[in-house]
């Protein structure tokens, strides 16, 4: 991408506040980033209530090498979940952006069930945005969200990202806030679906359904959608003794195909 091309979309991610708002990890994305209880090491970015539910220490790596075919806006994240006896305590950090404009984040987080039924997860993020030539800027957010097991094959999960209403330098909403709840149906036939509503401030909700596919042992197939915008998902896990590998590609109406990949690996 040429410097002049560069300048036009640092205007833009200025202007119109674009700043990252796809969650981490391929399995997330590839349902249309609508489960909410199911948990996963990369749960800390969209609703650490998940992270409950782990069982041993989890680590993982995602990255998105050009979004929408722009290699500037390439998206690297990892994440660390450990749990105790006192509840599970997590870790995630984040890069998007290139050298003209860029955002970090890192992620502390901390859940528990409260008991068979019930479990809660807060998080505390410092994001920070950096402008060339303008300089940067950061702020700590406080999200929350609960998980709700309905039946042993159907659990609520709900998450409110940015609780804190925190903004940057004094402007409203540069920072999204949203509300999410969702529910996810599991282990029917090797089919789990879900379905999730998440509404941002000054946005019309979204809604968002995935289904996942155990096709084989330790090979799934996933499959998603969503509105506002229209776009489509699927991707694929393969587990692989304490490994497990994932991709997934989104596809915008105007924007084009978007490719992710993650690796977990869970300790035994």
């Amino acid at each position: 991408m040429n410097y002049s091309i560069k300048i036009i979309l640092i205007y833009l991610l200025s202007v119109f506040n674009i700043i990252a708002q796809q969650y981490a990890g391929t399995r997330q994305i590839a349902l249309g980033n609508s489960d909410l209880v199911s948990p996963d090491v990369f749960s800390i970015f969209n609703n650490p209530a998940r992270l409950i539910n782990i069982q041993n220490p989890q680590a993982g790596i995602y990255y998105s090498p050009a979004p929408f075919d722009i290699q500037e806006l390439s998206y690297a994240c990892a994440s660390y979940s450990h749990p105790a006896q006192i509840g599970t305590f997590s870790f995630g950090s984040m890069v998007y952006g290139f050298d003209l404009y860029k955002e970090t984040e890192i992620d502390l987080g901390y859940s528990k069930g409260i008991n068979d039924c019930l479990g809660f997860g807060i998080s505390l993020r410092y994001k920070n945005i950096s402008i060339k030539n303008y300089g940067s800027a950061g702020a700590f957010l406080i999200n929350l969200g609960t998980i709700l097991e309905l039946s042993h094959e159907l659990a609520f999960g709900f998450y409110i990202e940015n609780l804190s209403h925190t903004t940057l330098n004094n402007e409203p909403n540069q920072l999204p806030a949203k509300m999410s709840v969702g529910l996810t149906s599991k282990n029917i036939q090797n089919f789990s679906l879900s379905a999730a509503i998440i509404k941002e401030i000054g946005f019309n909700p979204s809604v968002r359904i995935g289904i996942e596919h155990k096709l084989i042992e330790n090979f799934f197939l996933r499959f998603g959608a969503s509105n506002e915008p229209d776009l489509y998902y699927c991707g694929i896990g393969i587990f692989y003794k304490i490994f497990e590998f994932g991709y997934a590609v989104s596809s915008h109406p105007d924007l084009g195909l978007t490719h992710q990949f993650d690796l977990i690996f869970r300790s035994p």
